[in-house]
């Protein structure tokens, strides 16, 4: 499974992203889980709120092994 990551989550800021996270982490915990938003990021998502969502991600994920 791929995709489905809500774009917006990443507009809005720390407390979204780790909100839109847990709702993925039942699949990223399952595996076979890709990591894509819904459709291509935005461009007022902020390099800084990008960074959060890779490195929190990368955190989730890890912890789901």
């Amino acid at each position: 499974m791929w995709g489905g990551i809500d774009k917006h989550a990443l507009v809005y800021g720390q407390a979204a992203i780790d909100a839109e996270l847990e709702r993925l982490r039942p699949l990223m915990e399952e595996s076979g889980y890709l990591l894509h938003p819904d459709h291509s990021i935005p461009p007022d998502v902020s390099f800084a709120n990008y960074q959060y969502f890779m490195e929190r991600f990368d955190a989730v994920c890890h912890g789901c092994a």
